[in-house]
């Protein structure tokens, strides 16, 4: 289009074509790889603007637990909020439905009909299945990024993310999906050291204040 534009600006003038048009075609290539870089920066920057604003976040996870030569699902919702206490309800399985964990002041507590035990500082279950959750949380917002794309799940165009972090040798890797409309996520998984240890998919997410 550009190229036709200026052949009818420049008619009846002698000028080398070949040459102004291999020159638009190097300045769109440019362009274009230059729009693509941005675009992944700003799905990046996106997500973490997003999510460092949130408040309040409601989501129904169904999540499994890799062992060692075992997996374990849970269903599990959590109710977060910036400025208070945030909640992880169990909802599956049956044994242990209702049990409640809540995350205050960098410390856990477990409740259960009526029964309070204080779990310790947070940051040791970060690879439990409960953990898990707020800790994806936490790398949305500032995790340090390794590599980021944009893939289709189920019909669905997705942000992917990897976030990784390192600690006394060990290296997490945080897998997320992200709708690259509303920016909710769709499916995470964190692995240790490339082993997958905790898979993630989002059933419902409201409440994105």
């Amino acid at each position: 289009m550009l190229s036709l534009l200026f052949r009818s600006q420049l008619k009846g003038k002698r000028h080398n074509f070949g040459a102004f048009e291999l020159l638009l075609s190097s300045i769109f290539f440019i362009l274009m790889v230059l729009t693509g870089c941005s675009s992944s920066s700003d799905n990046v920057a996106r997500v973490s603007e997003y999510y460092s604003g949130l408040t309040t976040m409601k989501v129904l996870t169904d999540v499994r637990a890799d062992f060692d030569d075992y997996f374990v699902d849970f269903q599990l919702e959590f109710d977060y909020n910036a400025l208070g206490r945030s909640v992880i309800e169990v909802k599956k399985p049956s044994e242990i439905e209702g049990v409640e964990v809540v995350f205050g002041d960098d410390e856990i507590t477990l409740n259960y009909d009526g029964v309070s035990l204080e779990m310790g500082h947070y940051s040791h279950s970060a690879l439990s299945p409960v953990g898990a959750i707020p800790e994806l949380l936490r790398v949305w917002q500032d995790g340090m990024v390794s590599e980021q794309g944009i893939e289709k799940i189920d019909g669905t165009e997705c942000i992917f993310i990897l976030h990784k972090s390192s600690a006394n040798g060990v290296e997490v890797q945080y897998s997320t999906w992200f709708d690259n409309n509303s920016l909710k996520p769709i499916k995470a998984e964190i692995a240790v050291d490339g082993i997958r240890k905790i898979q993630c998919e989002y059933l419902i997410a409201g409440k994105f204040e």
